[in-house]
């Protein structure tokens, strides 16, 4: 314990070893006093008084001790004085909080009158800053009759209590200041209770890691690429990416995704891919062909078990049934054989690719990195978003848009071939007869020699299977021309195009590019309705209500001026004349629209905003403009614009861009007004399709 501590004056002067440092100061003991007092300021006036003493009593013979030596001792002594005093910073309220200072105000005593007046003289400029720390400490002082003792010492005992578990958890937590300090991503995903955290919150681990993260934002990037880490389920197995990360992530998921799985394995989906399938979708699903024509005990079980927990598709499945039948054919000789092992070949080649890509785990890699706009516009999962979007399929395909800045001009793309094809068909049973005669005819006219081998050949199996494609591709092609030229009127934009459209009643439609809209030429004078996919502009003439239908909700008019934006499962409407009303898809969200005031729905929520009425229609002349806008929706635009496609080298989901670009100047341009105050850059790229790479610019 430091006995010095509590010394006064007088315990200093009669201290051996304070006076041998007086009175013949060495370095060792030199060194002692002075990290002392550094440690101990508060003791600095007491120390001086001391010192005063000793020096007066003592007597030095002069001759004894040499002039240079009395200088040397003097200037290290002013120069210690001018390094200890550290009160040429305080402000009032540091001179209040002062022990010494306090005491000199409250309960004076020599050595703090002495040394106080002393530094005053030294310090004339600070006497009103000492004025007013005074009036402070005076503004505390009670009169201790107007406080009970017992309170005073029930005060002291609380305050005391505070300090020791104040000191004890400064002691006890320091913990090397934080543990996390040198954490990679890796760390995080492997320390439990950040695990815990992100896979099973409780309020106890909400509140540790979300103050860890307020006092360490620079570790935020890190924290999030662990919680990716942590979601990962699907893994490209890359060179970036060691097979020991793999082998670790995986071993944590296989108990979460054991029934995944099972349903995989037993022929099932992770959700219903049948819910919203036609009795022609059925007829061209290969499980369901093969259940009908050649069923066997895998087929039979699933199938069943699918008919037990959907009885309401029953009659769908009956009607599947009956189209199936249609096209059973006689083994006849009328096709020949190449032709048959022709379409056989290709059915086997997609049966096996599909097989080959459910066991090989088609959830845990990234099925959709190489989809063409094609590929995205025949799978299943994407065409139940686009067509009739459920909670599941919302989430889904957000969160892979969300992933896959990239992929929006291609997504897109499929939207629109997915919302071309989206006809409901119905096949009266005379149009089935017709279009069998006139298959009968074609093959006919292509038939071959018959030979007693394709009479006695059993081609049961794959010539139900080799007919059905080749009828089912014929019904779908017939169908789909025969509503196309009896289909509503189509007006469309590609890539870097816009195009204004003039209704039938004169109003006008101005598409913004890559959009689209659809209408009934021959019913538009008892009903003005339409269909948008993508973004445009309205001036609507007087009349009827005027009604633009999304997939997100609708917007109904008189007539007024609008804009409507609809693209990645968000809904924007501004009005800028009249009234607008906008009702979400379900009827759920209805907004009254003004002008200057705007909404939009996104992830099913609604919100009301007002914006600048000039800037809802300035794309329509080629000025785009932004506000804390997310970056990949403002480069999603300059795809549109340009046609190109960009490829990032850096992660730029969670930034924010206000600014603008215009697609009169040249696609250098706009990259330079977007990436400059991003403190990106761009590399553009021709090599077949016009490529934009966007990396940051200080990466080394």
């Amino acid at each position: 314990m430091d006995k010095y501590h509590d010394f006064k004056v007088e315990d200093f002067a009669e201290d051996p070893y304070f006076y041998a440092w007086v009175a013949s100061p060495d370095s060792e003991n030199e060194q002692f006093w002075n990290e002392w007092i550094e440690k101990h300021p508060e003791k600095y006036a007491v120390i001086t008084e001391a010192r005063t003493i000793l020096l007066s009593v003592i007597e030095v013979n002069e001759d004894e001790v040499p002039t240079e030596r009395v200088s040397q001792l003097w200037n290290q002594i002013e120069e210690g004085i001018e390094a200890l005093d550290k009160y040429q910073q305080y402000s009032a309220e540091d001179f209040a909080d002062d022990p010494s200072f306090f005491t000199w105000v409250t309960e004076p005593d020599e050595a703090t009158k002495t040394f106080w007046h002393n530094w005053l003289k030294l310090n004339p400029e600070k006497h009103n800053i000492i004025e007013e720390a005074k009036s402070l400490i005076g503004m505390l002082q009670l009169k201790e009759a107007d406080i009970p003792q017992s309170t005073i010492d029930n005060l002291w005992n609380k305050i005391d209590t505070r300090i020791e578990n104040l000191w004890g958890e400064i002691e006890s937590g320091i913990n090397a200041i934080d543990q996390y300090s040198d954490f990679t991503a890796e760390d995080f995903a492997n320390d439990p209770s950040f695990f815990a955290w992100v896979t099973e919150p409780d309020e106890a681990l909400q509140t540790h890691w979300n103050t860890y993260l307020k006092q360490n934002p620079e570790k935020t990037s890190t924290v999030d690429e662990a919680k990716r880490l942590i979601g990962l389920i699907q893994v490209k197995e890359e060179d970036d990416i060691p097979q020991s990360k793999i082998d670790d992530l995986w071993n944590r998921i296989d108990s979460r995704i054991g029934d995944l799985w099972s349903n995989i394995e037993s022929g099932m989906e992770a959700i219903d891919q049948y819910s919203d399938f036609t009795a022609e979708d059925f007829a061209n699903d290969p499980s369901f062909f093969a259940w009908v024509t050649t069923p066997d005990e895998t087929t039979n079980k699933h199938w069943e078990v699918y008919q037990e927990q959907n009885p309401e598709k029953a009659s769908l499945i009956d009607e599947a049934k009956r189209l199936i039948g249609l096209i059973q054919v006689k083994e006849e000789d009328d096709i020949p054989q190449n032709r048959i092992d022709d379409l056989w070949n290709r059915i086997d080649s997609r049966i096996d690719n599909l097989w080959s890509n459910i066991e090989s785990g088609i959830e845990a890699i990234d099925q959709y990195k190489d989809y063409t706009a094609n590929d995205f516009a025949d799978d299943p999962s994407f065409f139940v978003w686009v067509t009739e979007p459920d909670e599941a399929s919302e989430h889904h395909w957000t969160t892979y848009l969300e992933q896959n800045p990239e992929k929006v001009s291609v997504i897109e793309d499929a939207r629109l071939l997915v919302l071309d094809l989206n006809l409901k068909i119905e096949i009266p049973q005379t149009r089935i007869d017709n279009l069998w005669e006139q298959i009968d005819q074609g093959i006919q006219q292509g038939g071959g020699k018959k030979t007693s081998d394709t009479k006695t050949r059993s081609l049961s199996l794959r010539r139900f299977y080799a007919v059905a494609a080749s009828v089912i591709i014929l019904i779908g092609a017939f169908f789909i021309i025969r509503n196309f030229n009896q289909g509503p009127t189509v007006e469309m934009t590609a890539m870097g195009e816009q195009k204004k459209v003039e209704l039938p009643d004169g109003s006008t439609a101005t598409l913004n590019a890559d959009s689209r809209i659809s209408y009934q030429s021959s019913d538009w004078k008892q009903e003005r309705n339409l269909k948008l996919s993508g973004e445009a502009f309205f001036e609507v003439k007087k009349g009827s209500k005027f009604e633009v239908e999304t997939n997100k909700g609708t917007v109904a008019v008189l007539g007024t001026s609008f804009n409507v934006f609809d693209r990645n499962n968000a809904l924007k409407v501004e009005c800028v004349t009249g009234k607008v009303k906008l009702t979400g898809k379900l009827g759920s969200a209805v907004q009254i629209l003004e002008p200057g005031m705007g909404a939009k729905i996104d992830q099913g929520k609604l919100s009301k905003y007002s914006f600048d009425k000039t800037e809802a229609s300035k794309w329509t002349s080629g000025e785009f403009n932004y506000t804390e806008t997310s970056l990949p929706q403002v480069f999603a635009e300059v795809t549109r614009q340009f046609n190109v496609r960009f490829e990032y080298k850096t992660d730029i989901k969670d930034k924010l861009y206000t600014g603008g670009f215009s697609n009169k100047e040249d696609l250098a341009a706009a990259l330079q007004f977007i990436c400059e105050p991003m403190n990106l850059k761009y590399t553009i790229q021709t090599n077949g399709t016009k490529t934009v790479v966007i990396d940051v610019k200080d990466k080394k």
